[in-house]
């Protein structure tokens, strides 16, 4: 049963940061450098989202470092 959480959990996880850095990526993109950036920056936030899903403790502590 843990087994099966822990899983779901990181499928959510590696969900919400393709998606994530898939859409900051676009939408810096198109309002920076029209829709040709849109479609570059957002590659470019997929391939992130993509390492931050791969890595969530990397991610995490990245995304904290600068708050504390």
């Amino acid at each position: 049963m843990l087994k099966t959480i822990k899983i779901v959990i990181q499928v959510i996880w590696a969900g919400f940061m393709l998606i994530l850095g898939t859409a900051v990526g676009v939408s810096y993109g198109f309002n920076r450098y029209g829709t040709a950036g849109a479609f570059v920056l957002g590659f470019v936030g997929l391939c992130l989202g993509a390492l931050a899903a791969l890595w969530p403790e990397m991610a995490l502590d990245i995304l904290f470092s600068g708050i504390w």
